[in-house]
């Protein structure tokens, strides 16, 4: 019954005799004996927690600051944690962390009978200095429009930013009428067809100055022609 389970890697029965001090015991009935096992290879503690890397809060008149790197961290993390984390996981040497607690707003939510008071939005914000420089990627209101271009363009290839546009696009057409009253045939998917009140203004907009840019062209060649004249 437990001889697949005995292959768990990590683990090796321990003989009864043997009384080393790296042997551990997980009780009787995984299918290593009495429970008694070593523990093979190096043990790995990964952390359980998440930890966002934001841009620093810079004045418009001032420089950014290289030798200081913020973080959103859980409310329950402590500064000794966040040091060991960085430095254990990444390699980064830390000089000093101060860390602030903002506090969210308080949202009534349901009815009277089964009203709930929660708070929304609250998170802890950590200051790290640095001992190395650390440069985060620039906005793209800061690149020039090649280095525009070539970023997106990176973006595009690395995670194919434009297929997905285009499959959530189709997606809602599909999703406001998925089937004829046959249930046979599926609504035929148009490219560039508007789906939003935004797109469709665009598309009327775009139409209009076609049609304005071709009068104009057709007014000049008249006058060139000499076939009507202007009245002042």
């Amino acid at each position: 019954m437990y001889e697949r389970r005995s292959r768990i890697r990590g683990l090796k029965r321990a003989q009864p005799q043997d009384q080393s001090p790296g042997i551990i015991n997980i009780g009787e009935g995984m299918g290593y004996g009495d429970g008694r096992v070593h523990i093979v290879g190096k043990r790995i503690y990964l952390p359980n927690f998440v930890i966002q890397l934001i841009r620093n809060r810079t004045p418009i008149d001032k420089p950014y600051n290289p030798f200081e790197a913020t973080f959103r961290i859980p409310k329950n993390l402590t500064k000794n944690d966040l040091r060991s984390y960085l430095y254990f996981v990444y390699g980064v040497k830390t000089t000093y962390i101060r860390t602030d607690n903002y506090i969210g707003k308080i949202i009534t939510r349901g009815h009277s009978r089964t009203r709930v008071r929660q708070r929304y939005g609250s998170y802890k914000r950590a200051v790290v200095g640095l001992v190395d420089p650390f440069y985060p990627p620039g906005l793209l209101e800061d690149m020039t429009k090649s280095q525009r271009i070539a970023f997106k363009k990176a973006l595009d290839d690395g995670f194919s930013l434009e297929q997905r546009r285009q499959m959530r696009e189709e997606e809602m057409i599909l999703s406001r009428k998925p089937r004829t009253p046959l249930g046979d045939k599926r609504t035929k998917v148009v490219d560039g067809l508007a789906i939003s009140r935004t797109k469709i203004m665009k598309k009327v907009l775009e139409k209009r100055k076609e049609r304005e840019k071709m009068i104009q062209s057709k007014v000049d060649e008249l006058l060139k022609d000499g076939l009507i004249k202007l009245r002042v």
